[in-house]
């Protein structure tokens, strides 16, 4: 499984936006972000961060993030699970301005890697983005603006268009001046117009073993192939040839981009009909972007309202999402989070 995508996506979630203006203590404010950048200015340590969104109780999905950092060099080991199924784990490493990429699929390096990996795995907010902020014993307690909730519900694949009810609490451990854990939790109830449907958002990010962590890394990295830079621009046509060169697929007779992997898994492209086929085994999973919505025998998935039709078990409905998150993982090995529209 290839889950590039999702480990790329943690790095984006540090960027919060709102434009709601509330009347909030600036002073305790600065001194979070103090602490904020006192942490990104660590250069050993080991963070754990965690990301679950859940819907309805019916579906979870949920990123486990171990990282090692030593002098600007680091290894972040990342484990999704849709579920509670492990879907696998990807690694990647960080070494003199590189980028290596390692899971079961093969090994990849991106070069000339560059961006500051100061606070990753870490929320920053504005302070427009604050409702209240107070003080505990052990830190923090504060209220993030509704906008900016939603933000991070959007950001992770939420799509609606009323919120009903919305609650969050994030709380910050700082000591001497070091911000040390963040923990948010939002608990929300969205409607699409004829339906709703509830469930919760939850992040953490915590430091430990600060100046004091070991940093393993491969020996050897002859194996690790290179590739072009991310291309944030790129078309359909491109994007048709960086399946065939970077990823090894192939054209069938029917124009499909067909790429089969480990005897057992077959990768479909069909760009006629805006169609991904995830096939494991005997049982073909499709995932059509067009739509957003996913299918396999009787049972179909509409990611956009979270719902299901037809007849449906929940071993179908997660094979269903599996394909959704094969079909972003191929588009994030490529270096874009969404099909290029021409």
């Amino acid at each position: 499984m290839k889950l590039f995508k999702i480990l790329l996506s943690l790095i984006l979630l540090i960027s919060l936006s709102s434009c709601a203006s509330n009347s909030v203590n600036e002073d305790l404010y600065y001194d979070f972000v103090e602490a904020y950048g006192a942490s990104g200015a660590l250069s050993n340590y080991h963070n754990n961060a965690s990301s679950i969104l859940s819907i309805d109780e019916q579906f979870t999905y949920e990123v486990q993030t171990s990282s090692d950092y030593v002098d600007g060099n680091a290894r972040i080991d990342s484990t999704t699970y849709i579920d509670n199924e492990n879907m696998g784990t990807s690694s990647i490493y960080i070494v003199d301005g590189n980028i290596y990429y390692d899971n079961i699929d093969g090994s990849k390096t991106y070069t000339t890697f560059d961006s500051d990996l100061s606070n990753m795995n870490d929320l920053f907010f504005e302070l427009d983005d604050i409702k209240s902020i107070s003080t505990n014993s052990n830190g923090f307690d504060v209220v993030l603006s509704d906008e900016a909730c939603e933000d991070l519900l959007i950001q992770n694949g939420l799509d609606y268009i009323e919120v009903v009810d919305l609650n969050n609490e994030l709380k910050l451990e700082i000591e001497n001046g070091l911000l040390y854990s963040q923990f948010l939790t939002i608990d929300y109830t969205l409607s699409n117009g004829d339906s709703e449907y509830s469930g919760s958002y939850e992040y953490q990010s915590s430091y430990t073993n600060i100046n004091e962590n070991n940093l393993i890394l491969p020996d050897d990295y002859s194996l690790y192939i290179n590739l072009d830079d991310l291309q944030e621009d790129m078309t359909l046509e491109e994007f048709k040839l960086a399946l065939i060169q970077q990823l090894g697929y192939t054209v069938d007779e029917y124009g499909q981009y067909v790429l089969d992997f480990n005897d057992n898994e077959t990768y479909i492209f069909d760009f006629n009909n805006n169609l991904f086929t995830y096939i494991r085994g005997q049982s073909a999973y499709t995932y059509n972007w067009a739509s957003n919505i996913g299918a396999y025998n009787a049972c179909t998935y509409d990611f956009t309202n979270a719902i299901n039709a037809g007849t449906c078990s929940d071993t179908e409905q997660e094979m269903i999402e599996e394909a959704k998150v094969s079909y972003l993982t191929e588009l994030s090995f490529i270096g874009i989070s969404e099909m290029p529209k021409n």
